[in-house]
C-alpha cells in the first residue's frame, strides 16, 4: 500500500511539473495562458510546500525539475509584472484629456443560404451604423444590397464569393486601403482596412473563420469536408 502511494504521489508530482512548463511555456496560447493565469499561485504553493515538506524527494532527480517548474513560474511572473510598469524616466507626465468621440458598428452574418434577405434589410436599414461589416457576402447577396443598404455608405469595400468567404466593410467615413488575409485555398478569411475617421486612422480587422458546419451537413463526407474547411 506504501508503495502504491508512492507512486500515486510521484505521478502527480510529475504532472505537476509538466502542468507548469506547458503553461509558461504556453502562455500566449488562449487555454494555456489562462490556465497560467488561473493557477500559477496555486501550483507555485503546492509545489513549493512539496520542495521543503517532502523529505523522500531530496538529492533526487524529481526535485531538481520540481525546482527548475517552481523557477519558471516566478521568472513568468516577474516579466509579466515588469512589462506592465509604467516607466515614466523621472519625467512628469501630464494626460490630455480629449473629447470623446463615439463610432457605431455593425456586425452581420448575411447567411448565403438566407431566404428572406428582406428581413435583413430592413434591420440594418432600422438601426444605420457609421460602419457595417458583412460576412457571407455573395454576388446574389450584392445585388440585393446595392439597391437598398450600398447607398447609405458612400465608402465600401466589398468581396462577394458564392458561399461563406464573402466579406465587405461599409463605411460612412472614408476608406484609405484595404488588404485580405487569405487561407490555402486563396479565399479570403479577414479583411484589414484603414478608415479616416475625424482626422484620424483607424484600422479596422474583419475576420470570418470556417465554419465546420458542411462537414456536419455531410457525415459521410465529414473528415474530408473538415480537412478542407
Amino acid at each position: 500500500m506504501a508503495s502504491f502511494k508512492q507512486a500515486v504521489g510521484k505521478g502527480l508530482l510529475i504532472c505537476l511539473i509538466a502542468g507548469a512548463v506547458f503553461m509558461v511555456l504556453g502562455r500566449n496560447h488562449f487555454l494555456l495562458g489562462s490556465g497560467l493565469g488561473l493557477l500559477r499561485w496555486w501550483v507555485l504553493g503546492i509545489g513549493l510546500l512539496i520542495y521543503w515538506r517532502n523529505k523522500r524527494l531530496k538529492g533526487t532527480r524529481l526535485r531538481q525539475w520540481l525546482l527548475v517548474a517552481i523557477a519558471l513560474l516566478l521568472l513568468e511572473w516577474g516579466y509579466t509584472a515588469i512589462r506592465s510598469v509604467k516607466w515614466g524616466g523621472g519625467k512628469v507626465q501630464t494626460q490630455i484629456q480629449a473629447q470623446p468621440q463615439t463610432l457605431s458598428l455593425m456586425t452581420y452574418n448575411l447567411f448565403f443560404k438566407n431566404t428572406y434577405p428582406q428581413n435583413i434589410i430592413q434591420e440594418i436599414k432600422a438601426n444605420p451604423a457609421d460602419v457595417l461589416v458583412l460576412q457571407e457576402l455573395t454576388p446574389a447577396w450584392q445585388s440585393k444590397l446595392a439597391a437598398t443598404i450600398f447607398p447609405l455608405y458612400p465608402y465600401r469595400k466589398t468581396y462577394p464569393h458564392k458561399g461563406t468567404h464573402g466579406l465587405a466593410v461599409l463605411s460612412k467615413h472614408p476608406i484609405q486601403s484595404c488588404e485580405y488575409l487569405k487561407n490555402s485555398r486563396g479565399l479570403p478569411v479577414t479583411q484589414i482596412c484603414e478608415l479616416r475617421v475625424k482626422g484620424q486612422s483607424l484600422i479596422l480587422i474583419h475576420s470570418h473563420l470556417p465554419s465546420p458546419a458542411i462537414a456536419v451537413e455531410n457525415p459521410d463526407r465529414f473528415f474530408s469536408h473538415l480537412a478542407t474547411n
